[in-house]
């Protein structure tokens, strides 16, 4: 997520919901850390709003362990 061109990052983003999404999918606790705190450098840095909204709702809509 750290390429710059923000339509690649709202993919990577968007594409880490739909995964989550899936029945089945589980994280290891680690994994998840690093995802939570990727997620929230997206939110408090990125300069693109849209890829923002998407961390967000990931963030709102994905149950965390």
């Amino acid at each position: 997520m750290d390429i710059k061109d923000p339509d690649f990052r709202y993919m990577a983003v968007s594409d880490l919901l739909n995964e989550c999404k899936k029945e089945g999918f589980k994280l290891d606790a680690d994994a998840e850390r690093k995802i939570v705190n990727k997620l929230m450098e997206i939110i408090r840095k990125d300069l693109s709003g849209d890829v923002k909204s998407m961390a967000v709702k990931w963030y709102r809509f994905v149950p965390l362990t």
